[in-house]
């Protein structure tokens, strides 16, 4: 539906049962696709980013501050089924983020009760799971804001359910959710991005979903110029979360929530 047609028939929609997910999902695809606001014809092309993002990356491994990475798709055949503004770019979550995934560490909720025994809360660390934080830790990974996507066991083909989300300052992550640090790129906006992509043909296993590295590190992502971060993170600031899951909100423009 375009955004014309919503407006025209917003009265009748907004009746249905499911109006409030429905309308936060359409607005949501459209602010990652680039049609919520106008283009700066101005902006320098995502092109260039997509570049600065590989020197980047470069410099990071030669200083030591991340692995070296596997070769990985950098950008994708064809751009069939993309209609993006002209100054966007199509590229791959491998080639705008560092996967961090080798330092998850899984600990079983017996392990993590015995290491909790008889301290305080305010001594322990959130403990994160697939979609959700899942308890409690006596020492923490990561001290960031990170893009959590889940790795398996969650709902890929429900379109109004999460399958990734943020976190900020210290924390612990296990080996359910794939961990990514963006660069140059606003994590709000590659958050929402993966949580209206079709993962269909992407994901593998009959009873449990799973969603292996190397398909996660190539999922196609449209990307806006640089010079779009600030309407980026308009997006959403309810997206990041400190500690505890909240709920997921998209804030739009003017701050309203939907």
């Amino acid at each position: 539906m375009k955004a014309d047609r919503l407006l025209a028939l917003y009265d009748r929609i907004a009746d249905a049962p499911d109006a409030l997910p429905r309308l936060r999902r359409f607005v949501l695809d459209l602010a990652v696709r680039g049609k919520l606001v106008p283009q700066d014809l101005d902006d320098e092309p995502a092109a260039t980013l997509v570049e600065r993002i590989s020197v980047r990356k470069k410099q990071l491994t030669a200083e030591g501050q991340i692995k070296k990475e596997k070769k990985i798709n950098t950008g994708i055949q064809s751009e069939e089924g993309y209609l993006m503004p002209f100054n966007w770019n199509l590229t791959t979550l491998g080639h705008i983020s560092v996967c961090l995934d080798h330092m998850r560490i899984p600990v079983n909720k017996e392990q993590r009760t015995m290491r909790n025994s008889g301290k305080d809360i305010t001594e322990l660390y959130p403990y994160f799971g697939a979609t959700q934080q899942q308890g409690w830790i006596d020492d923490y990974i990561f001290d960031e804001e990170l893009i959590l996507l889940g790795e398996d066991g969650i709902p890929f083909f429900d379109p109004f359910r999460k399958k990734s989300y943020i976190i900020s300052g210290k924390s612990w992550v296990n080996n359910h959710a794939h961990v990514f640090r963006g660069i140059f790129v606003s994590n709000r906006y590659l958050c929402h991005w993966l949580n209206t992509f079709d993962y269909s043909g992407r994901v593998v296993g009959a009873t449990r979903a799973k969603l292996n590295q190397a398909r996660a590190l190539d999922i196609p992502i449209m990307l806006p110029p640089l010079g779009s971060i600030d309407i980026q993170d308009s997006l959403g600031g309810d997206c990041v979360i400190h500690g505890a899951p909240t709920d997921f909100r998209l804030e739009v423009g003017d701050g309203a929530a939907l």
